[in-house]
Formats: structure tokens, sequence, C-alpha cells
């Protein structure tokens, strides 16, 4: 594979905690593992987002630590004029949404290579756990109910796609495998599958700073089968009315 010589400018858009955002500075400085990424903008719209804090205490500087909240913002193409403003006046290279609670829209994903994070097992295209309101604890919750309803092992995932117009439907570029277990709930399953989403995505950056463009992962197997469309579509609506809020 080619390498490529030149730094990616980066942008992480977060509403929470920044648990993902952090690992990934960390790497860009002193894990030296991202060595050609270059973090210039963390975006929120939240201003209560902890993880404005935590990029802070990376060294992000005030000026690169952004809000834009729904208030300033209400409409989706004012929202996404402003972001896609930040990103272009910094020169933005790659985009990634990390537990980021709003819709980019497709504008700027037009001219921005954007990522996204996403806590389960993705089949673009085809029956899976993204889409809308499925995010947070509403997908462990759904991967976990539809496990106890198949008749056979099933695992869940950390997974990165490409962001697109359409919720979580963006091609696949990293994905890594995680155990279920008999006594898993939505929370015990949320923390043991995180850490394996922050390394995905700096494996992802990694990939994609060293050798350039990304390859889609076609799966060899849908992930949920033809005669288990019926335990998925129960597992979906159980996980929406336990997490209605994901």
């Amino acid at each position: 594979m080619k390498r490529t010589l030149e730094k990616l400018n980066l942008a992480i858009a977060i509403s929470g905690g920044g648990t993902t955002m952090r690992s990934v500075l960390l790497a860009c400085g002193c894990d030296n593992m991202l060595r050609r990424v270059n973090p210039v903008l963390i975006v929120s719209n939240n201003a209560g987002a902890g993880g404005l804090d935590k990029a802070r205490i990376c060294g992000v500087a005030d000026k690169d630590r952004i809000v834009l909240s729904r208030s300033e913002y209400p409409e989706d193409q004012s929202f996404g004029e402003a972001l896609l403003h930040e990103c272009v006046q910094r020169s933005m290279d790659v985009l990634v949404l990390c537990g980021f609670l709003r819709t980019v829209p497709g504008f700027v994903t037009d001219v921005i290579e954007s990522y996204n994070q996403h806590p389960g097992p993705l089949d673009p295209g085809h029956l899976h756990f993204g889409g809308q309101g499925m995010h947070g604890k509403a997908v462990h919750q759904a991967v976990l109910e539809f496990a106890k309803r198949i008749q056979r092992p099933f695992c869940t995932e950390a997974s990165v796609h490409v962001l697109t117009a359409e919720v979580d439907g963006g091609p696949l570029v990293g994905i890594h495998p995680v155990r279920l277990y008999e006594n898993d709930t939505a929370g015990i399953l949320s923390d043991r599958v995180l850490p394996h989403e922050h390394k995905l995505v700096i494996n992802v950056l990694y990939r994609r700073s060293e050798f350039g463009k990304l390859r889609p992962i076609k799966r060899e197997n849908r992930l949920v089968q033809r005669n288990e469309r019926q335990a998925w579509l129960a597992a979906i609506e159980t996980a929406k009315q336990a997490y209605p809020n994901g």
C-alpha cells in the first residue's frame, strides 16, 4: 500500500463525555500512534459536553473548541453551513463523529471526508442495528434482545462507517467483534464495547493517514438472516421502548 507523507487535518464532533475523542487526541500526541494526524477542531452541539473540557486539558486551543448549539442553529441548513465554514477555514481533511447526536447534512459530507463511530453491528443496505433511534444503550439492548431470539451464536461489534445522508447507511471501513455473555445488560455491554470503539477509531485514522483511501468492508453473510426478520423487528422495538433517548 502506498504511504502518504502529509498530515491529515482532523475535526472531531462530540455531544457528550468525549472519551473516544480523548483517546484519539492522546494517540495524536504523547502516544505518537497517529503521527500523521493533526487534530485542529473539536465541535459540539452541546455547550455542557464534558468532552470540551477534556479537549482543553489535551491542549486544544480555545478557538478550536467550538459549540454549534441547536438553539443557535435550529435548522439543519444553518448548522451545516456553520460546520462547513469552520472546517473549510481550517483546511480540514477528515471529520469524525464520535457520539455526535445531530445529523450532518449531505452538503457537508460532499465536501469533507467524514466518518461515524457506532456501538453496534451494521450492514448497510440490509437489516442491522443502526438507523433512527439506534444509538447509545438502545443499540446494545437491541443486540441482546436479538441474540436471545435466534437459534445461532451471535456477537456484537464496534463499527466505523463512512458518513452519508442515510443514518448509519454508509460503507463500513472498520469493525471489531465483541463477545456476548448470558449475564449481559445494555450497560455492561456498553462498557465492554466502548474501549474497542476507541481503538477502532484510532485504527481507522491510522490506516487513512498512513495508506490513503480506505477500502469498504464487504460482509460475506448478512447480519440478520431472512428467517430472523421478526426477531429483529421485535428486538429493535423492545430496545427503543427501553431506551427511547438512546
